[in-house]
């Protein structure tokens, strides 16, 4: 299983950093997470649109899903009509419609992806990957992730403050991409500090933790 961080930025973007987005592959199988503003260029940098086999979106605060409507658009205009297999595209309740994506004004004669919602019992089985959900607390609805290939086991927070939820999707991961959106000594009800962040990552047992969406300014060595 590899990880490529696609961006990181929480929030907006900064020079040379994208908002939050990575690109999952094991096998044949490459799912894009999230795609916040930006990271559709460096999506593409590694691969094909027609390769995904799935783009989860874990909320819908514009950073983490900005760059998905131009994508479908890009995808419709280059497959030449109906692709042979359009990507699934998993996220909230409503998401087609609050990111415009349902107005369908990008070009095309056909569907370029199939529309999911996500709820706490789905379970996707995506290019070999198995993928759950747990439902955290960002004053939205927001799911964390957890994505297996059968020998390692990838844990995303999405965004969230520590909760029993976000903890228990983590439990035993190989890798923990977690939030750490706020200062030292920062905290609401809604993000995560990195020592909070890494105290959710001791008490779930996690082998690795990895920090991300960091605000733009924040200096990623002074923040751990």
């Amino acid at each position: 299983m590899k990880l490529t961080v696609l961006g990181s930025c929480g929030g907006y973007p900064e020079p040379g950093r994208a908002c939050s987005g990575y690109l999952l592959e094991s096998g044949s199988a490459r799912v894009w997470i999230d795609a916040g503003t930006g990271t559709l260029d460096a999506l593409l940098r590694l691969s094909s649109l027609e390769s995904l086999d799935a783009i989860l979106i874990s909320h819908l605060h514009p950073d983490h899903w900005t760059d998905l409507p131009i994508a479908l658009h890009r995808l419709a205009v280059t497959s030449k009509g109906r692709p042979e297999r359009p990507v699934p595209v998993y996220g909230p309740a409503g998401w087609p419609d609050q990111t415009g994506v349902r107005q369908q004004w990008f070009s095309g004669d056909g569907e370029v992806y199939t529309p999911h919602e996500v709820d706490s019992g789905l379970l996707v089985r995506s290019g070999g990957l198995e993928i759950s959900f747990a439902a955290v607390e960002h004053g939205m609805e927001t799911w964390a992730m957890r994505v297996t290939d059968g020998d390692r086991t990838l844990a995303y927070s999405a965004d969230t403050t520590p909760c029993d939820a976000v903890i228990e999707i983590a439990r035993d991961a190989d890798l923990f991409l977690c939030e750490a959106t706020l200062a030292e000594h920062q905290e609401t009800a809604i993000s995560m500090n990195a020592a909070q962040a890494a105290l959710v990552a001791t008490k779930a047992n996690v082998r690795t933790l990895f920090l991300t969406h960091l605000l733009p300014g924040i200096d990623p060595v002074r923040s751990c």
